[in-house]
Parts: structure tokens; C-alpha cells; sequence
């Protein structure tokens, strides 16, 4: 295991540059790295290569042993270094799965294809990592600072993050699966269900709400986007502040995720978007049909094939501090490896076994998109962008220019299936009833005609071509919070495309509904009120008014039945009926609502009033108080509501702010916002009830709410959880505490602007011989 001295060494082997001191370092050479007052890392660099290198320094500046443990964990390191006992046990099953999933190797090939800034910006990445490591190798986070698993980097561990960033919204559903699959005749390859890695709680772990209004809707006429993406709070997907200039080739300024040195959301002087997660499939599973003989063998085309073993290793430390080595074997076939899901009745019998086809894997096209993206003059230039090597991953983009366009797409990377495809390769009728408990479609793999893997049997490849899927580009507004393509503005939904693109013309979200609600309330209210043109202050009014859509869709009804069924609660139902039904700090209520409505939300026939596609914002609705069954289980939710709050040492009128916080140095910070299934746009998710209350582990993080004048953008924004994860940085809590009292800062973007910043500082960055080497 490494050590200080050990970890010196590694470093020298990196760079050709000598540990040296802050006395004796050589100033960089072609790039500038500044802090903004609320940490924003501010690269001016004169290639590509320095700005890459001037992002590696910053981020590890402030996220050191974060990302450390990240490569740590894609490096399938962590039952070696963490061990694999009691809550550790799953490390077995990820670090299987990263030495599978994200195994280097076809990463490296598609790095050497990739374009030359792409390759150029992820090398300074590297070496700005690096060095900034060597600079504080002797006085690392108190976090991490005894840990054999922080080491520099190389590029093989910029491939495994590539793999892992790819497949997000895949690997994630497929992995426990990938790794349980083994033949029913094996012996010794089964792994044991603790070891397997967690599976995600729902479709959407990671969300979204996303709008942008046109010319036709805002109050100067020019574009306006919103972005509110809900990520976590801890982790390696927390989001990250930076601003990105070359003179005279780019200059973007906004978000991106650790070990990316590219903007993935933000803005330019022209246009600005963000991202929601896509409801899109990004994989489907192919039914096999067995050789006779052999359970690894499947026909195709009744050809007989051969699956491919691919062994894995890894290391395993025991708590006496012993290290093993612990072997896997996985199964490939042409569609994509085998998998097995016992929860969804997809198994490997003697006669059947299922294959998944990802079409995430090793998208290095993401990075150019992104580029192409940040040096766009206008949505039109934005869409080309997006839609040209179908580069964006799992999400929908959400733009607007100075022009007054606004932009809805979904132009990420999708399996090229159609429906007459999914009509034509059914599996056998005892699997296809099995499609919505796998979440996933299955086609027949028995038939070539049906791989969509292969570009030789699927007319325009793989993935699913732009021409066919969902955009948008007018003057009038878009929104969306997670769901489907088909719903993007009250009144106006979208033709239905392939199923894999998402499901239309059913149910949404309460996320869906309250911002559409919303949005119309100022822009066509009911008769009474006057319409209203959106601005940047309106549209945070709407976003972070906190206002609680299932309580509007309930209380009044559930008031009716406190008194007639349940006179017991009459204290509770008083509360409700006094709560002013939004989710800020002051609101009492407001847990004692989030309590109940987390026990009776997926009530059957919960709404009297059912799903109506003509009238998709308002339905269903209307508490089914007629209903027994309905009436019996809204009362015993009210009743273990209040037995929650008063076990764990609430009171059952407790404020939001009472309850909902976060601790930083000490400082117990008050955290507005609620849950998305109650349709609370601003949304907070914790991990239950403690008697510490509710901890924010999921939600709000970067926001930005950008609009443009005549010089350019206007943006408003905050990282709720701030830039850096260690306690000793100033970018520790600052943008936090400003989150809690519901406060944004305007963003520098111009360079009189980041001059005139307060509090902003320069940071001398270590000369390395990268930035020496000639641009490609």
C-alpha cells in the first residue's frame, strides 16, 4: 500500500517535473486559473491541453479525496483498499462490475479516434490532476490523508470514467444482473446476494426540471432558460462551477461533473441550456435460445454460437488484513452480455437466457458535443450540435438564445428501435408479458433482423438517428421534469414516437404538472387575472416558491374525511388544514404532510377522476372519498404519520426548519425544498426520518436562470451544496448558507465583471512540461 513516500515516488514517475516547494515552482506556462468570491474555478488558458490541465488543478484542488475514491472505485479497487465487511459486502459485486463494465480497453480505442481537443483536454486534465497531488502530497484532506487509494492518475483511468459517466442510466439497472448471471450447470461462479451492489430505488435516480421560454413569453422578448438539475449531494455526481476561455475559440461558463474538464451545462454570450434525465431506453435485453447441449451456446439465424468467457480479478482484504484474490467469470454473446433479473422472472435455464444491448457504452462523442455546444451562436447552432453524432447521453436538452428561440430536444444516444422493429421482434409469448417488470424491452434474439447492435443488420446503424426523435424550436416555451418527449407545454402534446424514445399519452409526473401549472398561471391564467411575461424573477418565483402539488391535489378532501372517519387525528388534520402547503423553512406542517404522503402516495384508485390525455396537466385527480378501501388507507397513513414525527422526537406541528438541515464545521444549516413525488420543484430527498430529522442526501444543485440583454447573458445561480466536499476549504459552506436563506449571486461571465468580482484570487499554478508540447 502506498504511503507518503510512496505516493512522492509514483508522482515523480507521472511528470518529469521534481516535487518541488511554492518557493522554488515555476509559474504555468499558457493557462490562468482564478477563484471567483464563491469559488468558481475561472480557466483562461491558449490550447486546449491548458485548459484541461488548469480544470484537473482546480478540481482536485477542492475534491481531492472525492475523486480519488471515485477512480478508486471505476479502478474496481474498493473491497483491496475498503475491505468487503458488513456494509462493505457489495464491494465485491461493484468492483466486478467496474473491472467488467468499465474495463479500459475500448475506451482506449475510442480515445485514439476521438478529436484532437477532446484527447488534448482530458491529457491536461491528467497532468493538472497530478499535479496538484505532487504539490500536496505531504499535507492531503484530513479525510484522505492516510489512504493507500490516493495516487495520480493516468488516461487508463480517464477511459474507466468514460465508461462509468456513459452508462449511467444503465449500467446502474444492468449491473446486478450482469453480475449474478451464471449458467444453471455452473459451480463456484454464483456470487451471494449481499455482494451484489444496490440496485437504483426508482427510474429516475437522478432528475431534473429544466425550462426555456422564447421571444413569445418573456418580458424583453430574448430567451430564458432555467436549469434545476437534482443531483446529489455527496458523491462523485456532484456538479461542479467553472468558466472556460480560450480568446477567440470558446468562452462557456457553467457546470460539468468530477473528472470532466468540459462545461456539460451552462452558457455563452449567446445561448444557454441545461439538461434533464431522459425517460429514453438506453438498452434493450434479447431473449437466447439454447443450443440443446450446452447453456452457453444460443442460435441465431439457426446458427449456433459460443459465449464468451471474460474472467475478471480482483483483490480482496480480509479484516485481519490478509489479501485474496477473488475470480468471476461473465458471459458475452454478439447482442451484448448475459443477465439474469430473478425480480422480473428472467433467468439462465437450460433452454433460455437473456442478453442486454447498451448502447451507452464508450461515448466518447459527448465530450466534442459539449465543445460544439458551449461555442454555439444560437439554438439552431445548438441543435446542429446535439444532433450530429448523437453524442449527449441519457438527457434532453433545454435551450434558449438571445434571439428569443427556445429549444426542446432529446437527441441523446437511444437503441436504433422502432416500433415496427419492437412489432416485428417480439419475444415468445411466456417472456413478452415480462417486459414492465424487467423495465426494459426484450426482442427476440434469435433473429439477426432484430439485433440493433449491429450496424450490418439495422438500416443507419446502431443508434437511433435525430430525424427520429423529439425537437422543438420556436419562440414559445418548453419544460421538462423527467418525463417524456410528449408533454413539454400544457395543451400541446407531441406526436408518439417509438416506445424507446419514452411512453406518450400517459400519466406524468406531479413534478410534470406543477411546473406546467405553473407556467400557464402566469402566462394564461383563468379569467380575472391578467397575463404575465416571463423574467428571471418570475421564473425563480415559480421554481422556488416550494409549493407542495400534492397538498393542493388532497387536503381539502382529506380535511372531509379527518373529521367524519377520523376524529382521533383532529389535531393533526387542524395542522394540515392550517399548513400553508409549501415546503419552506417556517412551513408547519409540512413534515407531518411529507409523512403521510409517503406512506399512501401509490394508494390504488387513490383519484376518483382518472388519466385523461386531452387533459393531461389536471388529471387524474379529485381524493376518491367514496372508496372504503381508499378512505381506511389515507386514515392509518395520517395515524403512522403522526406516530413517526412523536417516536423520533417531533412534534407533530414541527417546522420544515426544524427538521431538514445540514451540518457544516459545526454550523446547522436550514434547507428548504421537498420531495418530487410531491411535486415540490425544488426538490430536497433525504433517507428517511431520523431524530435528527431529515438529512438532504438528493436534489437542488447547480442552478442557473440565465437570460440575455444586449451585451450578452444576465446569470443568476448557486451550487446549493458548493464547490468542494473537504471541510478546510473556503468553498466549503459559503454558497450553502446563501442556498438557506434563498439567495442567488450573479455570475461574472464578462472580464470587467470577474475584475470587479470582491474576493476573488488567483491561483499560482505549477509549471508542467504538457504545456510545453505543440497543440495536434
Amino acid at each position: 500500500m502506498f504511503n507518503k513516500r510512496t505516493l512522492a515516488c509514483l508522482l515523480g514517475t507521472v511528470s518529469i517535473l521534481p516535487a518541488a516547494g511554492p518557493a522554488a515552482m515555476a509559474q504555468a506556462t499558457g493557462v490562468e486559473l482564478s477563484r471567483s468570491q464563491y469559488g468558481i474555478a475561472q480557466v483562461k488558458a491558449q490550447n486546449y491541453t491548458a485548459l484541461g490541465y488548469g480544470v484537473g488543478y482546480a478540481q482536485a484542488s477542492d475534491n481531492l479525496c472525492l475523486i480519488s475514491e471515485y477512480f478508486m472505485s471505476l479502478a474496481g479497487e474498493r473491497s483491496r483498499y475498503l475491505g468487503i465487511e458488513g456494509a462493505n459486502a457489495s464491494n465485491v459485486g461493484a468492483d466486478l462490475l467496474a473491472r467488467y463494465y468499465y474495463a479500459p480497453d475500448r475506451a482506449r480505442v475510442a480515445f485514439g479516434k476521438a478529436p484532437a481537443r477532446v484527447r488534448e483536454m482530458f491529457e491536461g486534465y491528467v497532468a493538472g490532476y497530478n499535479s496538484y497531488l505532487r504539490q500536496k502530497t505531504a499535507s492531503l484532506p484530513a479525510e484522505c490523508a492516510d489512504s493507500a487509494w490516493v495516487r495520480p492518475i493516468t488516461l487508463d483511468d480517464i477511459y474507466r470514467l468514460v465508461e462509468s459517466r456513459s452508462t449511467l442510466m444503465s449500467a446502474k439497472f444492468l449491473g446486478p444482473g450482469l453480475i449474478a448471471a451464471a449458467p444453471p450447470s455452473a459451480i463456484g461462479e454464483k456470487i451471494a446476494s449481499a455482494e451484489l451492489p444496490p440496485g437504483p430505488s426508482h427510474r429516475n435516480d437522478l432528475g431534473s426540471n429544466g425550462w426555456a421560454f422564447g421571444a413569445e413569453t418573456t418580458v424583453n422578448r430574448r430567451g430564458l432558460v432555467v436549469g434545476n438539475p437534482h443531483f446529489p449531494w455527496q458523491g462523485e455526481n456532484r456538479f461542479y462551477q467553472l468558466h472556460l476561455t480560450i480568446d477567440g475559440e470558446i468562452d462557456v461558463m457553467g457546470a460539468t461533473l468530477p473528472g470532466i474538464p468540459m462545461v456539460t451545462l451552462g452558457f455563452n454570450k449567446d445561448v444557454a441550456w441545461t439538461h434533464t434525465v431522459s425517460a429514453a431506453n438506453r438498452y434493450t435485453l434479447f431473449e437466447l435460445q439454447l443450443g440443446k447441449a450446452d447453456p452457453t451456446t444460443y442460435l441465431v439465424d439457426g446458427k449456433l454460437h459460443k459465449m464468451r468467457k471474460v474472467p475478471v480479478e480482483i483483490e480482496v482484504r480480509a479484516a485481519d488484513g490478509s489479501v485474496t484474490t477473488r475470480r468471476h467469470i461473465f458471459y458475452e454473446t454478439i447482442h451484448g452480455p448475459v443477465v439474469t433479473s430473478p425480480a422480473a422472472d428472467l433467468g439462465w435455464s437450460k433452454t433460455t437466457a437473456f442478453a442486454a444491448g447498451d448502447v451507452s457504452r464508450t461515448n466518447f462523442d459527448q465530450f466534442e458535443t459539449w465543445l460544439e455546444m458551449g461555442k454555439a451562436h444560437d439554438v439552431s447552432q445548438l441543435r446542429e450540435a446535439a444532433a450530429r453524432r448523437g453524442g449527449l447521453p441519457w438527457v434532453n436538452l433545454i435551450a434558449a438564445d438571445r434571439n428569443g428561440q427556445a429549444l426542446y430536444a432529446d437527441y441523446s444516444r437511444m437503441p436504433n428501435v422502432t416500433a415496427d422493429l419492437l412489432g416485428r421482434c417480439k419475444p415468445s409469448p411466456s417472456v413478452e408479458g415480462l417486459t414492465k417488470k424487467a423495465r426494459a424491452f426484450i426482442l427476440d434474439g434469435s433473429s439477426s433482423r432484430c439485433n440493433w447492435t449491429s450496424a450490418k443488420t439495422i438500416p443507419g446503424g446502431s443508434m437511433l438517428p435525430a430525424s427520429a426523435q423529439p425537437s422543438i424550436l420556436d419562440e414559445g416555451y418548453v419544460a421538462n421534469a423527467n418525463d417524456s418527449y410528449w408533454l413539454t407545454r400544457a395543451g400541446a402534446p407531441s406526436p408518439i414516437l417509438s416506445p424507446i424514445v419514452g411512453q406518450g399519452a400517459v400519466p406524468q409526473n406531479f413534478r410534470t404538472r406543477m411546473q406546467l401549472h405553473e407556467i400557464a398561471r402566469v402566462l394564461t391564467p383563468d379569467a380575472g387575472s391578467s397575463a404575465r411575461p416571463i423574467s428571471s424573477d418570475i421564473a425563480r418565483e415559480l421554481m422556488f416558491g416550494n409549493r407542495n402539488y400534492a397538498a393542493d391535489m388532497v387536503l381539502d378532501n382529506l380535511d372531509e374525511i379527518c373529521r367524519r372517519a377520523a376524529p382521533d387525528m383532529a389535531n393533526a388534520c387542524d395542522i394540515l388544514a392550517g399548513w400553508d402547503r409549501t415546503n419552506n423553512l417556517s412551513s408547519r406542517g409540512a413534515p407531518l404532510f411529507n409523512e403521510f404522503w409517503l406512506r399512501v402516495n401509490a394508494t390504488p384508485d387513490l383519484f376518483a377522476t382518472p388519466f385523461d390525455p386531452a387533459d393531461a396537466v389536471n388529471t387524474p385527480r379529485d381524493l376518491n372519498v367514496g372508496n372504503p378501501d381508499v378512505v381506511k388507507a389515507l386514515v392509518g397513513a395520517l395515524r403512522d404519520a403522526v406516530q413517526s414525527l412523536t417516536s423520533h422526537g417531533f412534534a407533530i406541528d414541527a417546522s420544515l426548519g426544524e427538521m431538514q438541515t445540514v451540518t457544516r464545521n459545526g454550523k446547522v444549516i436550514p434547507i428548504s425544498g421537498g420531495s418530487g413525488v410531491d411535486g415540490v420543484l425544488n426538490v430536497m430527498r433525504n433517507q428517511g426520518l431520523t431524530r435528527d430529522g431529515y438529512a438532504p442526501v438528493h436534489g437542488t444543485s447547480y442552478v442557473q436562470i440565465v437570460s440575455f440583454d444586449d451585451d450578452g447573458p444576465i446569470a443568476d445561480g448557486i451550487l446549493a451544496y458548493d464547490q468542494s466536499s473537504d471541510p478546510q476549504s473556503p468553498y466549503y459552506s459559503m454558497q450553502t448558507e446563501l442556498f438557506a436563506r434563498g439567495q442567488f449571486y450573479r455570475l461574472p461571465f464578462t472580464a470587467a465583471q470577474i475584475a470587479a468580482e470582491p474576493g476573488r484570487v488567483t491561483v499560482n499554478l505549477p509549471d508542467d512540461p504538457i504545456l510545453h508540447r505543440r497543440a495536434r
